[in-house]
């Protein structure tokens, strides 16, 4: 293994690494995504990173460049409604969904496009609704078969309360004629400085970070997202069921590895626990003095999960 740390100054933990390449891939429902690849010519391995909710692959770089050194051609998406991707509405602020499963579609045909001319073993590293829609994946398409799978702070569920539960559900259900689905959902807004300021205090500790990613949202505002629509909080809660249901549970057969977070706001770190526990082959570690964004902690966090993973593939 590589011991290089990973930079994580302003000017560089979000800058484009050397033989980075952008790439379209258009899905068979039409839908335009943008993907990323850092290529490892003499490598075997080939990464697929799935951000989290509202990410996009220049947060990533990093990430990729310190899997490169260890040894990873790399691979990001960025998922319909956020990155370059295509949005759904002309407010690109508004993070929408159709269906859970259609975005986990989309990755089973990324990947396919991915493989379809390399025999290169397949590894999967991702972070929240990413962890979610691969999971799904691997549910919904039993011929993604990677090597071994980590994700941090997977959305196995959301920190919503029964009531809240509820009124998502009755404004979906009813609110069809006044197409409530594409409204934001209760309190949620669009992108602003002082929105982002505010929510990344129950993200991650690092200033660097926060700093580097107001920069980045700054000079390229085309990448930010706002808060999420009445109709995707719903498909997260009917995708967040099929994905505990104990069938569904019993078609991952990878190896799995999920680090969560000690300091958890957005995700249950409750439901994310039974749902380990019932995996053929699960691996499970609480990052203590972590927020929800373990791969951007500050320095001494990233950097344990990081060769945690490392060492669970190299394991593999």
């Amino acid at each position: 293994m590589n011991n290089s740390r990973l930079n994580v100054q302003n000017t560089t933990f979000f800058k484009e690494p050397e033989k980075w390449q952008w790439q379209q891939f258009k899905t068979t429902d039409g839908a335009d995504i943008r993907t990323g690849y850092l290529p490892c010519e003499e490598s075997d391995k080939l990464l697929i990173i799935a951000p989290g909710l509202s990410e996009f692959g220049e947060k990533y770089f990093g990430i990729c460049q310190y899997f490169h050194d260890q040894g990873y051609s790399c691979a990001v998406i960025d998922w319909r409604g956020q990155g370059l991707s295509d949005r759904y509405f002309k407010n690109r602020h508004k993070r929408h969904s159709l269906n859970f499963d259609l975005d986990a579609t989309h990755f089973h045909e990324w990947i396919r496009h991915l493989t379809a001319n390399t025999n290169k073993d397949i590894y999967i590293l991702a972070h929240s609704m990413g962890g979610h829609l691969a999971l799904r994946a691997l549910q919904l398409f039993p011929d993604i078969t990677p090597k071994a799978f980590a994700t941090s702070a997977p959305m196995v569920d959301l920190r919503l309360s029964p009531v809240s539960r509820h009124i998502i559900k009755l404004l979906y259900t009813y609110g069809a004629p006044l197409s409530l689905a594409d409204r934001y959902a209760p309190g949620q807004t669009n992108w602003s400085v002082a929105r982002f300021k505010l929510g990344r205090k129950i993200l991650s500790q690092d200033p660097d970070i926060h700093q580097a990613l107001l920069d980045l949202l700054t000079e390229k505002p085309e990448l930010a997202n706002g808060g999420v629509t009445i109709g995707w909080v719903y498909h997260a809660l009917i995708s967040c069921a099929a994905l505990q249901s104990d069938t569904n549970i019993s078609r991952i057969t990878c190896p799995v590895y999920i680090g969560i977070a000690e300091h958890e706001h957005h995700v249950s770190n409750t439901a994310t626990k039974q749902f380990s526990s019932k995996l053929a082959t699960s691996t499970l570690k609480t990052y203590k003095h972590a927020y929800h964004e373990i791969m951007m902690e500050i320095p001494p966090i990233r950097e344990e999960f990081l060769k945690d993973v490392t060492d669970f593939f190299d394991k593999a």
